[in-house]
């Protein structure tokens, strides 16, 4: 009972001290920095001219972006109107199969020509729920079929967002980036949620 006791009170300073915003902020500002944004052909979502960027590399075929992605989305719904929001694809076209490949492009297509940005990012989280399921893939496949058009362009931003991986050795998703720092590996990357809103202000 002692040691439960302790666990559990070591357990509470150890979250106190890991929500801790100064300390988190700091870490984060002495991680590796991203280069060559420039070229950089991102999903976008939200306010542009924001202080705050959050880039989210993700990868469709990820059981751990799948795991991530609910607080991603709760991220757009609850700040979309306040923060940058870019998604990049983990896409290698030319060393995929074909029907991983034309996966990514059909998912790059619907954001290309939505009107709506949000679709994309819906449309990736109803993925997320359906990749295992034929039945599934079938029926988000009929779902999005009208923005599957327009592909030589998505083909050429797949590969922009490839080659700027390549340059900042992206290596495992889901990876994310603050203003361009990367997150820190101490931190779950659930616990982002804690300090959004001290990070808008």
């Amino acid at each position: 009972i002692n040691w439960n006791n302790k666990l559990k009170e070591e357990i509470v300073k150890s979250s106190r001290f890991k929500k801790n915003y100064t300390f988190f902020r700091n870490n984060l500002s002495i991680q590796k920095k991203a280069l060559n944004d420039d070229f950089l052909s991102s999903f976008n979502f939200g306010t542009s001219d924001s202080n705050l960027t959050l880039t989210l590399v993700t990868n469709p075929s990820c059981k751990y972006c799948k795991e991530f992605y609910p607080t991603f989305m709760r991220i757009i719904n609850n700040y979309g109107n306040k923060i940058h929001v870019r998604l990049v694809l983990d896409a290698d076209l030319d060393n995929f199969s074909e029907e991983l490949r034309s996966t990514y492009i059909n998912m790059a297509s619907i954001y290309e020509n939505s009107e709506d940005k949000t679709t994309f990012f819906v449309a990736l989280e109803e993925w997320y729920k359906i990749r295992t399921d034929k039945n599934g893939i079938d029926k988000w496949n009929n779902k999005y079929s009208h923005l599957f058009k327009n592909q030589e362009n998505v083909i050429a931003t797949l590969n922009n967002q490839k080659k700027w991986r390549k340059i900042n050795d992206i290596n495992f998703t889901p990876d994310i980036f603050i203003n361009g720092y990367q997150y820190p590996i101490e931190y779950d990357r659930a616990d982002l949620e804690y300090f959004l809103s001290e990070m808008i202000e």
